[in-house]
């Protein structure tokens, strides 16, 4: 009987091991896609950042060169005005 019982708890914690050595794998396997698709996200974030950053510049260039044709256009105005007023 005590010979049964120690047969018993051998297979039992055997088991387990086999289990624990599994879990362990498993856990492994797991981290390891993680890394990956946490990888590939960080390349994406860094991409769309580093796009986002060129579409904010390119929007700043096209704002002020915008900007410099208006003025231009109202110096013009004002010149046309002043020269209309003095031949006028």
């Amino acid at each position: 009987m005590l010979q049964n019982s120690s047969l018993l708890i051998s297979q039992v914690l055997s088991i387990f091991r086999q289990l624990e050595i599994t879990q362990t794998l498993l856990a492994g396997h797991r981290a390891k896609e993680a890394r990956v698709k946490a990888d590939s996200s960080i390349f994406w974030i860094v991409v769309i950042g580093l796009v986002s950053l060129l579409l904010i510049l390119l929007f700043v260039v096209l704002i002020l060169g915008s900007i410099r044709r208006s003025n231009k256009y109202k110096q013009d105005l004002i010149k046309a005005h002043i020269g209309n007023f003095r031949t006028g």
